[in-house]
């Protein structure tokens, strides 16, 4: 089974700013097969309606793999009016029609619980998350993991994209199913910080290069990833880390796998939990 790991971004130009990485199990290691902007792929666009209609596609067209996406999947519990996380991400494009309503209505949200417990670096609606956040749950969860009539706000989505059936279960909200991609929520920082290594590695600065240098080192000796000498220096230049945080995320999301099928605190299935 494939593994994918994708640093999302909810900015305008977020195909520019997606990147997607996808990986194989290879024995006991994670072998790196590619890293590359969203923008980059097939028919690839900056616009963020384009960057996750396309994400979509990729859930609907291809076979059922383990995504790990760098966005918060929900809120804190008590901004959820809904007794399920699936009806949170039906009603979520009538609750919120534009990014900006969600802002205004939920920044002064809290820590959800899991983010108390692995120390992510922000709520999910800080004014430096709250895009990501949005887009991440309207765009691309709604549409792929909750059985409704999707109404696209993408001109680029066509009547037989729309799957009749969810395509994709997000987890643990959702119970892993054979037959559906799984998509859990992952933060690259707080994968760093468990393994005891989050350094300062995004900038410019010939030192935050070397920086993601010795991350992806770390990574290469010590935790069983391969990555090929031609993709090495694509993750070790991109100034903004996000090459490096997609691999991270494919990563994370291979180390999660033992946990996937796992009970979970009932907490975990409204707010969701960072793997």
């Amino acid at each position: 089974m494939k593994i994918f790991g994708v640093d999302f971004s909810g900015a305008q130009d977020a195909g520019r700013k997606t990147w997607i990485c996808t990986a194989e199990m290879d024995g006991d290691a994670l072998q790196i097969v590619s890293c590359a902007r969203y923008q980059d792929f097939p028919g690839g666009s900056r616009a963020t309606d384009a960057m996750t209609a396309g994400l979509c596609r990729l859930l609907i067209r291809s076979q059922p793999a383990i995504w790990g996406m760098d966005f918060p999947f929900s809120l804190p519990r008590d901004r959820i009016a809904y007794p399920t996380w699936d009806e949170f991400a039906r009603h979520f494009a009538d609750d919120y029609p534009l990014s900006d309503d969600f802002w205004h209505k939920e920044r002064d949200s809290r820590w959800r619980q899991t983010d108390i417990e692995t120390k992510t670096p922000l709520t999910p609606c800080n004014l430096r998350l709250y895009r990501q956040t949005y887009y991440g749950i309207r765009d691309v969860l709604a549409v792929t993991c909750v059985d409704q009539p999707i109404r696209p706000n993408d001109g680029d989505w066509r009547h037989d994209d729309i799957p009749p059936q969810p395509v994709a279960r997000a987890v643990p909200m959702q119970t892993p199913s054979a037959d559906k991609h799984s998509l859990i929520e992952i933060c690259p920082a707080v994968t760093l910080k468990r393994l005891q290594h989050y350094r300062p590695y995004k900038g410019q600065a010939e030192e935050r290069q070397q920086m993601r240098a010795l991350i992806l080192q770390y990574f290469e000796q010590h935790e069983n990833v391969r990555v090929s000498p031609t993709l090495r220096p694509i993750l070790i230049s991109d100034k903004d880390g996000d090459a490096l945080d997609a691999v991270i995320a494919a990563y994370a999301t291979w180390k999660a796998l033992p946990m996937l099928a796992e009970p979970v605190d009932p907490i975990y299935r409204l707010e969701g939990k960072v793997y």
